[in-house]
Formats: C-alpha cells, structure tokens, sequence
C-alpha cells in the first residue's frame, strides 16, 4: 500500500534538485535524524550535513546536503529544504571531496587574515566534508565488499 503523499522543494540557491511529489523523506537536522511523511508536524530544522533519502513509490532518490534548513507546512502540507550544498549520492566524486577538505586546511593556514565569521565558516565546512567523505567512502566499501 502506497502511502499519502506531500509536496518536496529541495534546492540550493541556484538550482532546484527535487520538486514533486513524494511519500517520505528521511534526514538528520541538528537536533537529530528524523522522517517526514505526509500531514508531518510542523518543523523548521537547521542540517550541518545530511544525507537525504527521497521515497516516491517505489523509486528512491539519495542526496547528500550541506549547511541547510528544513521547513515542514502543515497547512499546505509540503517540505521545502535550502541547502548551501546539494548533489545525488550517486554524482558524489570521494576525489573532489578529498580536494575541498585540502582546500579549506590550506585557507586554516592564514588564519590570521580570518575573520571569527570565516574562521566559524571554514570549520563547519571541514567537518561537513570530512562527514561527507566518510559517508561516501563508507557506502563504497559496502559495495565492494558486496561483490
């Protein structure tokens, strides 16, 4: 049996990923991992990194999100996500991860033309990329091993 379905925007500011319909949608916000389904509670949540899984029927769509907000409206029953950093699971290169966690300790060198904003910034970034790599790293060796 199919459950009911909501609407679901998630994008980042210059380009939307998802925008239909969908049966639930499972990510962690900052004060924890969490599921919405239709007729969800209201909600407004912060997300440093998440990993969002998408159900719409049988089909699931992965994503991988950072430094975002969650917004749950029950009146209209729809969930809008804004993240600063979006892409499919499946489109995530570990290499360019790696390239932007050595980009980041390289700026972490100069910190004394940092300000405490930039400074705030570069080590929400790291850790979210460390996460995200972890993530991905993860899911390849299950992969392999799986072969």
């Amino acid at each position: 049996m199919d459950l009911p379905k909501f609407h679901l925007n998630l994008r980042t500011p210059d380009k939307t990923f998802f925008d239909g319909e969908v049966n639930s949608v499972k990510l962690e916000t900052a004060l924890g991992q969490t599921e919405i389904f239709s007729n969800h509670a209201p909600l407004i949540g912060s997300i440093g990194f998440s990993r969002v899984i998408v159900r719409a029927g049988e089909h699931e769509t992965d994503f991988l999100i950072r430094q975002g907000l969650v917004f749950v409206d029950a009146l209209q029953n729809t969930v809008s996500m804004l993240a600063y950093y979006c892409e499919e699971f499946a489109e995530v290169d570990p290499a360019t991860i790696a390239e932007y966690t050595k980009l980041i300790l390289e700026k972490f060198k100069d910190k004394k033309d940092l300000n405490k904003y930039q400074l705030t910034f570069l080590e929400d970034q790291k850790v979210s990329a460390e996460k995200m790599l972890e993530v991905v790293q993860t899911h390849e060796n299950s992969k392999q091993q799986k072969k």
